[in-house]
């Protein structure tokens, strides 16, 4: 993909309180929006309506957050930093039981969680 940068035809800015991809079926594919408290949020739906990638920021330090579901929408995978940037990744079962863990302490030391 390339960019013009001088073609005048393409704005230099678009603004709008929320973007919304579609296909060429009308359904909707993508989103970036913010929620109801102000954070920025971006979903990917498959072509069934179900999401399977949603990126937000959270709290009151705008924490990223990322879950990524199967095609039945269950939750497989969530990834976030804390307020002080300390990782954190779970992946679940269909059930969503959780499977692993894998995330840092604070004074360092990594932690991991595996089930069987």
């Amino acid at each position: 993909m390339t960019t013009e940068r001088n073609n005048p035809n393409i704005p230099d800015v678009v603004q709008a309180n929320a973007f919304q991809l579609v296909d060429d079926n009308g359904a909707l594919r993508g989103l970036f929006t913010t929620d109801q408290s102000g954070q920025p949020y971006l979903g990917l739906y498959d072509q069934t309506d179900t999401p399977r990638l949603e990126a937000r920021l959270l709290g009151a330090f705008g924490e990223p957050f990322l879950t990524l579901t199967d095609q039945n929408g269950s939750i497989r995978l969530m990834a976030s930093l804390d307020s002080t940037g300390l990782p954190d990744l779970n992946m679940f079962d269909e059930n969503y039981d959780l499977l692993i863990s894998v995330s840092v302490h604070p004074d360092g030391r990594p932690s991991v969680f595996l089930r069987d």
